[in-house]
């Protein structure tokens, strides 16, 4: 199941949501950025990220 993210999303859809334990969108962008410039002989199978506060 994918995780809570800050977007507009549901504001957008006039929808009222909590996002105070969503993780920020820079926050990933910064772990795919992470993985993107790993060697390519570095394999990494599986990732998790979580906002501590959840």
């Amino acid at each position: 199941m994918p995780g809570k993210m800050k977007t507009d999303m549901f504001k957008k859809m006039n929808i009222e949501k909590s996002m105070n334990d969503a993780l920020d969108t820079k926050e990933v962008a910064n772990l795919i950025r992470f993985i993107l410039d790993l060697p390519k002989d570095v394999n990494i199978p599986e990732v998790g990220i979580k906002n501590i506060f959840n």
